[in-house]
């Protein structure tokens, strides 16, 4: 058995691996949600209740659906602009905090978890009770599928190939009716018959 599997056994009986605090050094662990665990780390590993879902785990992390995420960490987008909204960077703070697509679920959100909406009150807020964690997944999972699906869009639009920009073919008579378009071709001469 693996110290993967063993890790997941301790983690999935409550049991917290004793490398979870080193773990968290790594550069690869998102430094806003790293700054939002760290100082309840220990209750959030204890937890009984709230599994992560797909979803949640790309809100909670900024990965996922996020023009920050697809253009500067995977390079799938151009651009870092949010598609619902034009801003400038789209993050998984700017879909709680600013982006006017999801001004519903966001006060939906809060009234359900009775805080504001910065990631250390929310992480704090779903540790507390089902209910405000419940919430968070519900909003998690609307926003993610909305953008989810405005990607899949925006990659068939880019596969349509009568939407692609057309190559032009390369005119020889200069688009004369009086000069045949196999002129200037190697081996035509008048009359159409090729030259052996």
């Amino acid at each position: 058995m693996g110290r993967t599997s063993v890790a997941s056994k301790q983690t999935a009986s409550g049991k917290a691996p004793k490398n979870d605090g080193k773990r968290l050094e790594e550069p690869q662990v998102s430094v806003r949600l790293l700054t939002a665990i760290r100082p309840v780390l220990k209750e959030w590993i204890n937890r009984k209740r709230g599994a992560l879902s797909f979803h949640l785990t790309q809100v909670l992390t900024g990965h996922g659906c996020f023009g920050r995420y697809l253009c500067e960490i995977v390079g799938r987008e151009d651009t870092t602009r949010c598609h619902h909204c034009d801003a400038d960077r789209d993050t998984a703070e700017h879909n709680i905090t600013d982006c006017p697509s999801w001004t519903r679920q966001c006060a939906t959100l809060m009234a359900d978890t009775g805080c504001d909406l910065s990631l250390p009150v929310i992480i704090c807020a779903m540790l507390s009770s089902e209910t405000s964690w419940d919430a968070v997944e519900t909003f998690a999972d609307e926003a993610i599928s909305t953008k989810e699906e405005a990607e899949r869009r925006r990659e068939r639009v880019a596969l349509d190939p009568r939407r692609r920009p057309r190559r032009r073919r390369h005119v020889v008579n200069n688009n004369d009716r009086n000069v045949s378009p196999w002129q200037g071709i190697s081996g035509w001469r008048h009359g159409g018959a090729i030259a052996h």
